[in-house]
């Protein structure tokens, strides 16, 4: 950027008279986008363009033009949002204020009566960057349920994921728990357990675990589970194959 001053010099006079953030300015003065590009943005968001369409436009990324519109349409940003046609800004402003208290998106939907999908898609065109920042800490109880319900009845993982709004992962460390593939195993294998030998088995199991460090691939219950099941069977003399071993 040049102004015939040194680089950062003129931002803050820029911004008084402009009103622009020194973010956008820097963006102007750097040749990134002209005025007449960001004018041309507004215009298009003030009819109901996506962020994503704008930004394919201009051959940047979403998240650029988000900054650029927010700081040029200010309190109404959320005015012009593409489902502001179905929402007040008042309600994407409460879904956002929701998520940022890391509301389970299961609950902002039912507040709102819609689907988890849209409550998704409104709150990552809303939030950007932030919004895996905003993600709950946990499953809710009645998204468990569901879960489970949807698990039994054969849906895969990235059926349930779609339907639920939550990570495949999370739905893996949630129906494939220890004791449910232990079990599976069990019945697939026809093999009789008395109960003091599970809680053996359960026990290594825990035992081994606590030991892999978090963000490996075998801290994932799913992925370790069969191994210890397997291991424990062979030490206890079962005739069992890796080739042929469920789970595996």
């Amino acid at each position: 950027m040049y102004l015939g001053t040194e680089k950062n010099e003129d931002l803050s006079k820029i911004h008084e008279l402009t009103g622009l953030s020194e973010s956008t300015i820097s963006k102007i003065l750097s040749k990134e986008f002209s005025l007449e590009q960001i004018n041309e943005m507004v215009n298009l968001r003030k009819m109901w363009t996506p962020l994503l369409v704008i930004a394919k436009r201009f051959k940047t990324n979403d998240n650029k033009v988000r900054e650029i519109l927010k700081d040029k349409l200010g309190d109404d940003y959320s005015k012009y949002h593409a489902n502001n046609l179905r929402f007040s800004p008042e309600q994407i402003n409460e879904m956002v204020r929701l998520r940022k208290r890391k509301v389970p998106l299961l609950d902002i939907a039912h507040k709102f009566n819609i689907s988890i999908t849209s409550v998704k898609k409104i709150l990552i065109e809303e939030l950007g960057d932030d919004y895996n920042r905003c993600k709950s800490s946990g499953i809710p109880e009645v998204m468990k349920a569901l879960i489970h319900h949807l698990h039994r009845e054969g849906k895969s993982m990235e059926e349930i994921a779609d339907l639920a709004g939550v990570s495949t992962t999370s739905i893996r460390s949630l129906v494939l728990t220890f004791d449910v593939i232990l079990d599976g195993i069990i019945e697939n294998l026809q093999i009789e357990f008395h109960s003091k030998v599970k809680e053996d088995c359960i026990h290594l199991f825990e035992k081994i675990h606590s030991k892999i460090k978090k963000g490996t691939k075998y801290r994932d219950p799913a992925s370790l589970a069969p191994i210890i099941i397997f291991l424990f069977l062979r030490m206890k003399h079962a005739n069992v194959n890796s080739k042929k071993f469920p789970y595996f």
